[in-house]
């Protein structure tokens, strides 16, 4: 965003670590990466939070944390029937 340049501002009197930029682990990007698809895949925030959480948890197994992939999976595959067949009903709604 460009903020107009009036009489009284002068860009060389700024203070330079307002041009710095914020640097963000591997994990913080990964993980924001993760959440921005699972969102847009439909999953709640609450459903992320949990996955992540039980993830990065050392309570949990190897094994538990492949059997929560695994449902994660399923539920996955639950939702793309359902859009396959909302997918059909609409094409059909077209094809009238």
């Amino acid at each position: 965003m460009f903020r107009p340049i009036s009489s009284n501002t002068s860009i060389v009197n700024q203070p330079s670590d307002t041009f710095r930029y914020k640097e963000y682990s591997k994990l913080a990007i990964d993980r924001l990466i993760l959440i921005k698809q699972a969102k847009r895949l439909g999953f709640t925030l609450t459903e992320i939070h949990q996955l992540i959480r039980d993830f990065e948890s050392d309570k949990l197994t190897d094994e538990e944390k492949k059997y929560l992939l695994k449902k994660k999976i399923e539920s996955i595959d639950e939702k793309i029937t359902e859009l396959k067949i909302l997918r059909s009903y609409l094409l059909d709604k077209i094809n009238l």
